[in-house]
């Protein structure tokens, strides 16, 4: 058991939830202002122009990509962040930590099966993260790669067939397959998700609950890192309440308490990390997960319940 996990998440303020159609969203503060990040986020380094993300090689590898970090602060990139351009759009399989001035091959997943050409030379952010149901298989199946090859490649195979599906639900095909077409297709729905949100000083995370149900939950190591990056996740999230969603209460207060306890109490499995720190695998009954972890300190961390 790393300690850092469950000090850090059994002492975490779990506030009242926020509503919106089928979503609950339980805030997550920290008892105390957590300091500076120390590190630039996705948006932030693609803005300052020192992060450059290109395919791996001109002919492309679906599952690879490098990334550049040209200045000297480190760049925290979060799983199921979306990339938009080059030769298909992706996600990242994993959260990494690129360290200044290093140029790392990272792993990622497709999410527009049915495009093999280069839009752009460079990727960019997009404003949203994969779906949460999504991401939860992809877990899993990144779990079972890394146990038996050591490498953070999940299964493109079944994220293909999940999109599809959705897409299907959502009544949102694209030419391409891209999941960018359900969120754009129904970007006003799934905003009206987003707008409610308003990440306190302190808040670090939220628990997320679809039709009364605790599905997931999101913790970043600073308020400003979760103001940056929370609302992708949300969106994610919104996308899950749209497809699977009803109107319902949010389940109680501690509900979400002991979801978080479960979480800290899980099987946190080591492997060696892409760029700096150590990605831990959450490896629990009904439970999967991740986290990245760099000199004791929980950049990230992402949790899902499994069916």
């Amino acid at each position: 058991m790393y300690s850092s996990i469950p000090t850090v998440l059994e002492g975490l303020v779990v506030g009242d939830p926020v509503r919106h159609a089928g979503l609950a969203v339980f805030p997550l503060m920290a008892e105390s202002e957590p300091r500076g990040s120390g590190y630039l986020t996705l948006e932030d380094a693609l803005q300052k122009e020192v992060l450059v993300i290109t395919e791996a090689e001109e002919a492309g590898r679906v599952n690879e990509l490098t990334v550049a970090n040209r200045g000297a602060e480190p760049v925290l990139l979060v799983d199921g962040e979306e990339l938009l351009g080059a030769k298909q759009n992706r996600v990242f399989n994993i959260s990494m930590l690129i360290p200044g001035h290093a140029t790392v091959e990272v792993p990622v997943s497709c999410v527009e099966r049915g495009r093999w050409s280069y839009k752009s030379a460079r990727f960019a952010a997009s404003r949203r993260a994969q779906h949460a149901t999504g991401r939860a298989r992809r877990h899993e199946a990144v779990t079972q790669t890394l146990r038996e090859r050591g490498s953070a490649i999940g299964n493109q195979q079944e994220v293909w067939r999940d999109l599809d599906a959705k897409a299907e639900r959502l009544q949102a095909r694209s030419d391409t397959g891209a999941m960018a077409e359900m969120f754009e297709r129904h970007s006003e729905s799934v905003e009206r998700f987003v707008e409610p949100l308003k990440v306190g000083p302190s808040q670090v995370g939220a628990v997320f609950a679809v039709s009364g149900s605790l599905v997931g939950l999101e913790l970043f190591d600073s308020s400003p890192t979760c103001a940056r990056i929370l609302p992708k996740v949300v969106r994610g999230y919104a996308l899950d309440a749209l497809d699977f969603g009803r109107e319902s209460e949010a389940p109680p207060v501690e509900d979400a308490r002991r979801f978080i306890h479960g979480v800290a109490a899980g099987d946190w499995v080591p492997f060696p990390g892409v760029g700096a720190g150590v990605s831990l695998r959450l490896e629990t009954p009904g439970l999967t997960g991740s986290a990245l972890l760099e000199a004791e300190r929980v950049l990230h961390l992402a949790a899902f319940a499994l069916p």
